[in-house]
């Protein structure tokens, strides 16, 4: 069983929202101290976690462990009704289904099926990535949508003290450089230069969630997985690690 309280549902919303771009379903771990949402995309292409402590709800109740299934474009939906009003959320044993309850003018309770899920749990991966920084989400939107009018994919390099990123095609080419001089880049860590190339209609979908905050963290490392996090209140947090194109 476990039951939470918010007081307004909009950054949940938004994070669902984001969410259901890439995924469908998901699998929904509650446990005492948190609530973790994960799935992988049907190509395999990119995991997203989302993850609530209990310090993220006004008031969080559970009193064990256990992996449901969940619909996220249902939920989606249900959520999107629910506008700046209270929710309560309420999962009770055995019941099969999620009770949201929306107060604000009338009170308004939606039930939604949850599905039995035979996975286990999905692992975040435990990467040791050499470059890391803390940038503009607005700036490395830009780049993504400048990106897009000359290829599918773009190419991020990390360089001591930049994030270059590109894009070339038949159509034309682009080169964007990122700093901390130039304002888009809060901070930058590299332990080695790095680059691999990836997605850009992945990454416009991953970057709907960049509603969240105004800065995220970009992790990589050569050819490896892109680690993209957004902060959320009460130290929540939804990342995804999008997987590298394979050059041919």
């Amino acid at each position: 069983m476990f039951k939470f309280t918010l007081k307004d549902p909009k950054s949940l919303k938004i994070a669902i929202s984001a969410m259901s771009r890439l995924i469908t379903e998901a699998n929904m771990l509650y446990k005492p101290e948190s609530i973790i949402i994960q799935a992988l995309d049907s190509s395999r292409i990119v995991m997203v976690d989302l993850s609530m402590p209990k310090t993220y709800f006004e008031d969080y109740i559970c009193d064990k462990e256990e992996l449901l299934g969940i619909n996220i474009e249902l939920l989606e939906d249900v959520l999107r009704r629910c506008k700046a009003e209270e929710l309560e959320v309420l999962y009770e044993d055995g019941s099969g289904r999620l009770k949201i309850t929306a107060k604000g003018k009338g009170v308004r309770t939606f039930r939604i099926p949850l599905l039995t899920t035979t996975t286990d749990r999905i692992r975040v991966p435990n990467f040791t990535f050499r470059c890391r920084a803390n940038i503009l989400s607005e700036s490395f939107k830009a780049t993504i949508d400048d990106a897009a009018l000359f290829s599918d994919y773009l190419k991020m390099v990390f360089e001591q003290n930049a994030i270059v990123i590109s894009a070339s095609s038949e159509k034309g080419d682009l080169e964007t450089k990122l700093t901390v001089e130039d304002g888009s880049v809060i901070n930058i860590e590299v332990d080695e230069p790095a680059k691999a190339s990836y997605s850009i209609e992945y990454l416009n979908n991953i970057m709907a969630a960049s509603k969240l905050s105004d800065i995220m963290l970009l992790q990589l490392s050569t050819n490896s997985p892109l680690n993209i996090q957004f902060m959320m209140e009460g130290e929540a947090r939804i990342q995804y690690y999008l997987a590298p194109r394979v050059e041919e």
